[in-house]
């Protein structure tokens, strides 16, 4: 803004309403309650390259650590950010299981420390080609729900041949 002739003030004014939109979102249905059910038996954590505020949100107490790239110096996939994690929640990578949207970040990333991964596809998009598959697949968090407390699960397809 300042390069093409704006006050500073101007752009710090479009950064806050930018966060304020960012923030302004609703979780999916199932969201709330798959987080309440397993906090009950699993310890919850975050791991983010966003700007989203879990607290403006409304969901940062269904979490016991949440870590962000800007704090860490990293984001994801640099493994430093998943070993971050692991050492906050004072757990060896391999036990913990890692959920996203991102075949990169939330797959691949965690995988190169050990992390079991579960894939979150909820629009049925096809895998990358050439990146080995994420453990588990799963629509939607009740999909990891069910997952965690054995139940059947409906795997959402890797791709149209699989």
């Amino acid at each position: 803004a300042a390069a093409v002739g704006y006050e500073r003030a101007v752009a710090h004014e479009a950064f806050e309403l930018w966060h304020a939109a960012r923030n302004a979102c609703v979780p999916f249905a199932e969201v709330i309650p798959a987080l309440e059910r397993l906090r009950t038996r699993f310890r919850l954590a975050t791991l983010s390259n966003g700007n989203a505020d879990l607290g403006t949100i409304g969901l940062a107490h269904h979490f016991e650590i949440s870590l962000h790239a800007a704090a860490l110096g990293c984001a994801k996939p640099d493994a430093r950010s998943y070993e971050a994690l692991a050492q906050a929640l004072t757990l060896k990578p391999a036990e913990i299981l890692f959920v996203g949207d991102d075949p990169h970040a939330d797959v691949v990333g965690p995988r190169s420390v050990g992390m079991q991964t579960v894939w979150v596809n909820r629009g049925a998009n096809e895998w990358p080609a050439g990146l080995p598959p994420a453990d588990h697949v799963i629509a939607g968090l009740d999909g990891l729900v069910a997952l965690v407390h054995g139940e059947t699960v409906n795997r959402a397809p890797l791709s149209k041949d699989s």
